[in-house]
């Protein structure tokens, strides 16, 4: 360690005070992290190809008692497929989360986390101010000692603890401080009562350092927040389909309104009764093509269950919990709080993916995978479905909320639905020039005009989509190819469909 001497030179970033032995684990509750930055994957490694959950959970649910301290168990994160190995048509059923399969926590003070390959990391909780130890020691030689910088008081996310300010220091087999290690100079920040506030994730080191840090608290949702209707709430949604091709087909819009609200004799279970429009369009070739509209106009029955149950039985931690050999499900909460009117979203993602089972991992042999994926946000429900079909014969549909109408609260674009009513928007109230078109055509409307605008050919394929607020818009018609081509109009008084002939 040559060089070591060097840390005495090194300027604190923390404002010191005193401080006594600092809990490293918390058996007792979650603890929130999201990633804030991420060095040392190199190039067209695997690391890169890993999709992170923005979220990741500490949590331990067990524990043993072992010689000289205690050994924690996570819950069920060490199901992590993010732990792949250099292979990446293999998953491993049981990869460890990203502090690693366990933890041991010794009465003097040391606490050992481990990689995916099984190495050691060693964090000292009980430090004197100055202190240096052996952080992680590599086959190689090559060592990463840790230096307690300082200590002080800091915030994270509302909670004020004590902290400690740790640096990482890496040098290698011949004792000279090592600059491109991705560990050199990284910082762990360990408060006294609450765990960690920054930290790295222990299973990428040493090759990559992906840091941490502690955010708010996430509640997990319950079935009975989730849908939690009254009654007048409203809500409309957009229903579509894909091809192989990426070949779409005209969209359909579906109506509800919550007209009573009642609950089961034993009071565990919710019931709503609901108004139902729908409207689709159904592509005729004959006698000239066009589309037909389908409309359903009824009402039904829906009903949940009022426990306490989590909307999730797991936590939003990383990838894919393999459930068996052949079936995957995975569990992400959004951070896009703006999606629907500053509703959280939770995601689930579950589907067959085709893997066949060996001894520790999936080996892709023939990969035809189906996801179905559902978004949820309280007091919404549902608010977007999925069903991807990923093969030759494939299809991708998908229902989204596009607007509702909640406790007099209102989001989104409403589409009119008018259940056998003919179509309000009639020829007159449109006017397309110039129809033949060149290059560019205008739509113009009498009056101020809130809607939708698709453009498909002959076949239904959909072309393109404008959303229109005011009295015109301009189709820009220069990359089709001669021919005829459906304009279809969605507006608040009605739908109209419309030939355009392109020269």
């Amino acid at each position: 360690m040559k060089k070591f001497f060097l840390f005495l030179f090194l300027n604190a970033f923390c404002l010191s005070v005193v401080a006594s032995d600092y809990q490293v684990i918390i058996p007792s509750q979650d603890n929130f992290f999201h990633v804030v930055s991420s060095a040392g994957a190199p190039n067209n490694s695997w690391y890169n190809s890993l999709t992170w959950s923005p979220i990741k959970v500490a949590s331990f649910d067990s524990s043993a008692s072992i010689a000289g301290g205690t050994e924690y168990y996570s819950f069920h994160t060490w199901r992590d497929t993010s732990t792949l190995p250099g292979r990446l048509d293999c998953m491993y059923e049981k990869g460890p989360c990203w502090l690693g399969e366990k933890v041991f926590m010794l009465n003097n003070g040391s606490g050992y986390f481990y990689n995916s390959a099984g190495d050691t990391f060693h964090i000292q909780s009980n430090s004197a101010l100055h202190d240096f130890w052996t952080f992680y020691h590599a086959a190689d030689g090559s060592t990463v000692l840790a230096l307690l910088d300082s200590m002080s008081w800091m915030q994270r996310d509302g909670v004020w603890d004590s902290v400690r300010c740790i640096s990482l220091h890496a040098f290698d087999a011949a004792g000279f401080n090592d600059p491109n290690s991705p560990m050199e100079r990284a910082n762990i920040l360990l408060s006294k009562s609450n765990g960690f506030f920054q930290v790295p994730a222990f299973r990428e080191l040493p090759e990559a350092v992906f840091m941490l840090e502690r955010r708010a608290s996430i509640t997990m949702p319950k079935i009975n927040e989730i849908y939690d209707f009254n009654p007048g709430d409203e809500f409309e949604y957009e229903a579509m389909c894909a091809n192989f091709f990426g070949q779409a087909s005209s969209p359909g819009y579906t109506y509800y309104k919550i007209l009573s609200k009642s609950y089961s004799a034993n009071l565990d279970t919710v019931i709503y009764y609901r108004q139902k429009i729908a409207m689709t369009l159904s592509y005729n070739a004959v006698p000239v093509p066009h589309f037909d509209t389908i409309y359903f106009s009824g009402n039904d029955w829906v009903s949940y269950p009022v426990s306490g149950q989590l909307l999730f039985d797991t936590k939003p931690e990383e990838n894919f919990y393999s459930l068996n050999p052949r079936n995957i499900s995975t569990y992400s909460l959004s951070q896009d709080y703006n999606t629907y009117n500053n509703r959280p979203v939770y995601k689930t993602i579950k589907g067959f993916t085709g893997y066949s089972n060996t001894s520790n991992c999936y080996v892709v042999n023939h990969f035809e995978p189906v996801f179905y994926t559902t978004q949820y946000a309280p007091g919404l429900g549902e608010v977007f479905y999925e069903a991807d079909l990923r093969n030759v014969a494939s299809s991708d549909c998908r229902t989204s909320l596009i607007w509702y109408n909640k406790g007099g609260q209102v989001w989104g674009g409403f589409v009119s639905l008018t259940a056998g009513i003919p179509d309000a928007l009639s020829e007159s109230s449109i006017n397309v020039s110039p129809n033949p078109v060149l290059d560019f055509c205008n739509l113009n409307f009498p009056n101020s005009f809130s809607g939708k605008i698709i453009l498909s050919d002959l076949s239904g394929r959909i072309l393109a989509e404008k959303n229109l607020n005011g009295n015109s818009v301009e189709l820009d018609l220069r990359e089709f190819s001669k021919g005829i081509y459906l304009l279809h109009v969605f507006g608040a008084n009605g739908f109209l469909n419309k030939k355009i002939i392109k020269e």
